[in-house]
């Protein structure tokens, strides 16, 4: 069976930008937030403002790594297009 040429490249096309979400995903679940939290730990200060700077830390970290996991989602979706395109 002949390969499309139009098809190939959406598939390529595709691909690419499934690997860049991945990518992106990688680098957002690398971000430091869990070091920040760590960092202002009950060693560095304590009181409301030390809890509320740690809640932050706590929502920023669940937050990067909801959007990690969608990027990631994302990136398989387009794979799978691109599987339809050009398996």
């Amino acid at each position: 069976m002949a390969i499309d040429p139009v098809a190939a490249a959406e598939a390529d096309r595709l691909r690419a930008r499934a690997a860049e979400l991945r990518h992106v995903a990688a680098v957002a679940a690398g971000t430091p937030v869990q070091e920040a939290a760590a960092a202002g730990g009950t060693l560095t200060w304590q009181g409301p403002v030390a809890d509320a700077f740690a809640d932050a830390c706590r929502r920023a970290t669940r937050l990067v790594e909801a959007a990690a996991g969608e990027l990631l989602a994302a990136a398989a979706a387009l794979e799978r297009r691109a599987d339809e395109w050009a398996p």
